[in-house]
């Protein structure tokens, strides 16, 4: 599969990250640490960036089984992220 489109989150605050990195790793068992990275897990691919300074926040999943469509996977990228209170 290829990768979905980029989600950017804006005024995100430091709050809000964590909240981000703990929800996504206990919803979908990807373990966000710090503030650049990627990671796999059960055939998804994550990767995110969190640039303090301007308080943005990029997650794209760059790999997935083929079962599971981009509108899927962002739809539930983005339903955690508001869940941690960023609009």
């Amino acid at each position: 599969m290829s990768a979905c489109s980029a989600l950017v989150f804006n005024n995100v605050n430091t709050t809000q990250f964590d909240c981000v990195c703990k929800s996504v790793s206990a919803s979908v068992g990807v373990p966000i640490g710090g503030y650049t990275g990627t990671q796999t897990k059960s055939g998804y691919t994550v990767s995110w960036n969190y640039n303090l300074p301007q308080k943005t926040l990029t997650i794209q999943c760059l790999d997935s089984p083929s079962m599971a469509p981009c509108s899927l996977i962002n739809s539930k990228i983005s339903g955690l992220v508001a869940a941690c209170g960023v609009k």
